[in-house]
């Protein structure tokens, strides 16, 4: 219990970090809201021309393949994985030191500076950038399938669900974020086990499929803390 209190300062940071860098840069690689969602009002209401011009788009949608796959679409999911990859691979010395402060009982009385000297000088400076790989396309998939459905999801849900913006939004964002979670999990699992023993494997393409077979859906097991 004691080692895994160690870091928290470090996890607020990060994820300070990760979010401030992530949000920005997904809103400058999206250039702009959803055209579909734009002119809206706050809360239309049943029979609103706006209204129902979503729900005929959402209609059209929906017949043509539940969602469309358009240059407009596919534009928040590349900004979405540039952005996730982006801010959490910037991370990844900052998470290597939190996880072998955590995992480590040589470093338990460790702070971080401590910690970060010790891994450099015991292992050397690239062992910071340990499950950097598992990091960088974990949340690649992870951003882009979390801000790309969330996109896509908006206007259906508040076409076909409630017309309230809010509850739409809030809806569209937690099926968002459970299909990205999902899809990150098996990753951040491998990174973790990574960090915490380097010689597990030399990379991610190396880690994941020895551990998948050792745990088998059993690697979903973080996926609640990651949500």
């Amino acid at each position: 219990a004691e080692m895994l209190g160690k870091g928290k300062l470090l996890v607020v940071v990060m994820v300070m970090a990760t979010g401030v860098s992530g949000f920005s840069s997904f809103g400058s690689l999206s250039l702009h809201s959803s055209p579909r969602l734009s002119h809206l009002p706050i809360r239309p209401r049943r029979g609103d021309v706006n209204l129902r011009r979503l729900e005929m788009v959402a209609d059209a949608d929906i017949v043509n393949g539940v969602f469309p796959v358009s240059a407009d679409a596919l534009k928040y999911f590349l900004a979405g994985g540039i952005s996730a990859s982006v801010s959490h691979g910037g991370t990844v010395p900052i998470d290597v030191v939190k996880t072998r402060l955590q995992t480590d009982p040589s470093m338990r009385n460790s702070n971080f500076i401590v910690g970060t000297k010790t891994i450099i000088r015991n292992e050397g400076a690239s062992t910071l950038l340990g499950g950097l790989g598992s990091t960088l396309i974990g949340y690649a998939i992870q951003g882009s399938l979390k801000y790309g459905f969330y996109e896509l999801f908006k206007p259906v849900v508040l076409a076909k669900v409630t017309d309230q913006k809010l509850v739409a939004f809030l809806l569209a964002a937690a099926m968002a974020e459970l299909i990205g979670s999902t899809a990150l999990c098996p990753l951040e699992a491998t990174r973790i086990r990574l960090v915490a023993d380097p010689s597990y494997g030399r990379e991610v393409f190396d880690a994941l499929p020895r551990l998948i077979e050792e745990k088998g859906i059993k690697i979903f097991d973080g996926l609640p803390a990651i949500l």
